[in-house]
């Protein structure tokens, strides 16, 4: 009994991190840019004390290594080419979720962008998908665990994919094939800074072209 007691209290928080993340999102959205920031920052603080209270981490994370650059390059490839296989069954050339993207980047400050896309996004969902949700069926170092962990990344794969607003079903395989590969990568690398780099790197990237080149969207 309090076995499963422990497993709702554990699944109860990870839905209350999810309400706290979203909170940036909607002020900024309601107009409140500035509080929004203030949000981010905030959000962020109260995720690390998350993962510092789940690992009893008391120092600082060693260096990512050569392996885990592959990794971060690999699962990027492999997001890039999963959205071109899957990009001619769309109903139009982007997502809702992305077009929301879109609309915001031309209300709010660039740097507000950044921060909301670049840092929380990668920090937020990783912690909150990959680490929160994934080791609530196994633990990513014990061998014995393997079938329990792959379970945990297909239901986190799919949880991740429903906030992302998927208007279409080529939509829902593409944000829970995004998330199945960010999750991979955190299951094999075994470190949560390996998939929030993945995570950074496709944000960016698409950052830039917001940002930078909106004319070829």
């Amino acid at each position: 009994m309090k076995k499963y007691i422990s497993l709702l209290l554990q699944i109860l928080l990870l839905v209350g991190l999810f309400i706290v993340y979203s909170l940036p999102s909607a002020f900024i959205m309601l107009g409140y840019e500035k509080i929004g920031v203030i949000a981010i920052f905030l959000v962020l603080i109260a995720f690390i004390g998350f993962y510092l209270s789940k690992t009893n981490t008391t120092t600082f994370p060693k260096l990512l290594q050569k392996k885990h650059l592959y990794y971060i390059l690999g699962g990027y490839l492999a997001i890039y080419l999963s959205n071109i296989i899957i990009s001619p069954f769309m109903k139009t050339d982007t997502t809702s979720n992305n077009e929301a993207i879109y609309d915001l980047a031309t209300q709010i400050n660039p740097v507000t962008l950044f921060f909301l896309l670049c840092v929380l996004a990668p920090i937020g969902e990783e912690l909150l998908f990959r680490f929160g949700i994934i080791r609530l069926f196994g633990d990513i170092t014990q061998p014995n665990d393997k079938i329990k962990v792959w379970i945990g990344l297909i239901i986190s794969s799919i949880v991740f994919c429903i906030p992302h607003s998927p208007d279409s079903i080529p939509a829902f395989f593409a944000y829970t094939i995004m998330g199945f590969f960010l999750g991979l990568v955190y299951v094999k690398s075994k470190r949560i800074e390996v998939s929030m780099g993945l995570h950074f790197i496709n944000n960016f990237l698409a950052y830039l072209v917001i940002v930078f080149a909106s004319h070829l969207l």
